[in-house]
């Protein structure tokens, strides 16, 4: 059965991309005048150089960027300085003289990546370097429009923000969202896990540290609703995130590095049934925060993000299936530890020969192991991976991996979780037709 099944099947590849937004340590955050800047390739530190998008950067100072495909050359025009540079070489040009760069720009992904230090240098904008916790700071008036007055829509932003809080507990900082005006809020499993103190920071800075228990959770989805004993507050107004398209524009707010209620905006660029993935930018803090949509309606509750500019929410239909019928202290909180369960939502998509292929992420997942088969009742092998020989898996968005089969076929899969050495049970039979 073992050489007839991997005569069936060939594996491709493997994505690997998502991990919680907290544990994102390593990520480089830019902020330009306190606001989050949302790069479409992610800064990178190389050689122990880092480098920046160049157009991203610079069209955020008002410059306009222009590229010569010919001779591989950048040209950023801003009010009073003019940079050009070509990639791999190290000299460039600010108003005409020749600066020398310690490093060369070269092509990512189709991408201009420029070192920091020139920028930080040449660019007008005064640039900060935060080695410790891995964020830009840019700071410039120069080229900036003149402020206007607000909006109806950042009014009502505004509104919006004012119920999304700031958690901290003894151990890390997340976000929050204020379901009633009574004192239920939704988070995240990982931003309460093992809490003994907490604090909340209301969108007016007002902070509360009194009485607080858990009303209900879904461990494996990473949720989890608090209650506080708080009157008079201003709750998000929930949406159906079952009806959620592509394309549709978003609002994250959230505490990226406990920056109180940051703001950012996006489009939907992903959805399953357990994700709702926009361009909204977050970071590690933002954990927990509020995915609204168009119309200011609570869709999704921010946990996580990836490499490939995915930012993603847990849909709110997952958490009002939560039962606030809980009532679980601090103390005993500290003993709940995440659930073992068999991944959910098992998902794919074909073509022609090939699939796609992904399930519900389990948070505290070690990794998984995939069982196939060519028969839905007959004996499961492991699937293990060509590299490392290993039946060891880990979840992915938008797919997990993709496989290819030599003809027409149906391969069943079955999936567990594995956490701390143990495995949890299978999940049912789900059958890919080739």
């Amino acid at each position: 059965m073992k050489k007839r099944l991997m005569g069936w099947l060939l594996l491709l590849f493997i994505w690997v991309f998502s991990l919680p937004a907290l544990a994102q340590d390593n990520a480089i955050s830019v902020y330009y005048n306190n606001v989050p800047l949302v790069f479409s390739s992610p800064p990178v530190i190389k050689d122990g150089t880092t480098y920046v998008p160049m157009r991203t950067f610079l069209e955020a100072l008002g410059y306009t960027v222009d590229w010569d495909d010919d001779t591989k050359t950048v040209t950023a025009t801003g009010k009073d300085r003019h940079l050009q540079l070509t990639l791999y070489q190290n000299q460039a040009s600010v108003n005409g003289q020749t600066v020398s760069l310690s490093t060369p720009a070269y092509l990512q992904d189709g991408i201009t990546m420029v070192p920091l230090r020139f920028l930080s240098e040449h660019s007008g904008a005064q640039v900060t370097w935060e080695g410790e916790t891995n964020i830009i700071f840019i700071e410039s008036s120069q080229n900036s429009t003149p402020a206007k007055a607000e909006t109806s829509a950042q009014a009502e932003q505004t509104v919006l923000a004012d119920s999304v809080v700031k958690i901290t507990t003894g151990h890390i900082q997340g976000s929050g969202v204020i379901l009633t005006d009574d004192g239920y809020i939704a988070t995240n499993f990982h931003v309460m896990e093992g809490a003994k103190t907490l604090t909340i920071t209301f969108h007016d800075k007002t902070t509360y540290q009194g009485d607080w228990y858990v009303a209900g959770y879904d461990s494996a989805r990473d949720l989890v609703v608090l209650k506080i004993d708080a009157q008079n507050l201003s709750a998000a107004t929930i949406g159906n995130s079952n009806t959620v398209k592509e394309g549709d524009a978003v609002t994250c707010i959230a505490s990226p590095e406990g920056r109180l209620n940051v703001e950012t905006t996006g489009q939907i660029n992903g959805i399953s049934q357990d994700i709702l993935s926009s361009t909204a930018f977050v970071t590690g803090g933002s954990s927990g925060g509020g995915l609204f949509d168009a119309n200011g309606l609570l869709i999704g509750i921010i946990s996580s993000y990836d490499t490939a500019s995915h930012y993603m929410a847990i849909p709110v239909s997952h958490l009002t299936k939560i039962k606030l019928d809980d009532s679980i202290s601090p103390a005993q909180w500290q003993t709940v530890t995440p659930s073992l369960v068999a991944p959910e939502n098992f998902s794919f998509y074909t073509w022609g020969l090939a699939a796609s292929i992904t399930w519900s992420p389990v948070y505290g997942a070690d990794y998984y192991k995939i069982y196939t088969c060519t028969e839905k009742n007959g004996t499961y092998r492991e699937m293990k991976q060509p590299l490392t020989g290993k039946n060891e898996w880990n979840w992915g968005f938008p797919y997990s991996f993709t496989i290819s089969a030599f003809s027409d076929s149906t391969i069943y899969f079955k999936i567990s979780t594995v956490i701390d050495g143990k495995e949890s049970e299978l999940s049912p039979a789900y059958g890919v037709t080739f």
